[in-house]
């Protein structure tokens, strides 16, 4: 997970290109979930070296945590972006949390988007959501 130190840079990253700084941050929370692990190498068959290679992820729900408050100008803001590219609902909660996440890259290489894979079945919502531009946003 991204250090408190970093939080600001995340802020500014975030600002400049949220999914990029939302694949990041994802991809560096993977690791510490073993059921996401699990998924990865059994249901992807990837290694971990591989799954940090393509920038595999995990959404464990941190971060609104490394998001100003919404009752701070900067942070209604990004909220707001996030909730409009389908990351956060209505409610405010991650669409991906509980989701192995992939990103979804444009002919350029640039992240266009996020795939979520549930982890757990027998959780509520859809196996696979895809949120992003120009993607229909799911688990809403």
């Amino acid at each position: 997970m991204i250090q408190l130190n970093t939080t600001h840079q995340f802020v500014m990253q975030l600002i400049a290109a949220p999914l990029t700084a939302i694949i990041t941050h994802y991809a560096s929370c993977l690791a510490t979930s073993p059921k996401a692990m699990q998924y990865v190498a059994d249901e992807m068959k990837l290694s971990p070296q591989q799954a940090v290679s393509e920038q595999i992820g995990f959404s464990d729900r941190s971060l609104g945590t490394l998001i100003p408050s919404k009752q701070v100008k900067t942070g209604r803001e990004i909220r707001d972006a996030l909730l409009a590219l389908g990351i956060y609902k209505a409610n405010g909660r991650e669409s991906l949390r509980g989701y192995v996440t992939v990103p979804i890259r444009d002919e350029q290489g640039n992240v266009i988007g996020i795939r979520g894979h549930k982890v757990d079945r027998h959780c509520q919502g859809e196996a696979v959501v895809e949120v992003g531009e120009r993607l229909e946003t799911g688990g809403k």
